[in-house]
């Protein structure tokens, strides 16, 4: 019984995570968030939707993302953040996707961003 309450709480806030996230993106109208940290534990996170509230927030300066899939088009949207000063990312690639990664991260580094990769 004890184990039954303990996921039906984690699926509650599970939802509630869902909500708010999906209410905070709705239409991707977010456009003033200087720090975002999505990881895995979102599954609500669209890439689509990720992609277009990064776009949409140009001013963003810290941006941690931690075991989710990162794509080129992904990683192309992060090189394009002007203000960032801090990365965080726990690559989550293919092998072919790893030079990729590599160029954009030094394209980034030169820009003045600190940098974290975790495994």
């Amino acid at each position: 019984i004890l184990n039954d309450s303990i996921r039906s709480r984690e699926y509650v806030y599970c939802d509630r995570k869902q909500v708010a996230f999906k209410f905070l993106t709705r239409n991707v109208t977010v456009t003033h968030l200087k720090k975002l940290t999505m990881t895995s534990s979102w599954p609500m996170a669209n890439l689509n939707t990720v992609k277009k509230l990064i776009k949409q927030n140009k001013d963003m300066e810290e941006l941690s993302i931690v075991n989710m899939k990162l794509t080129n088009s992904l990683l192309d949207v992060i090189s394009e953040l002007p203000k960032l000063k801090y990365l965080k990312l726990s690559p989550n690639l293919r092998e072919n996707k790893v030079n990729h990664l590599l160029a954009i991260l030094m394209e980034i580094k030169k820009k003045g961003c600190e940098m974290c990769c975790v495994e």
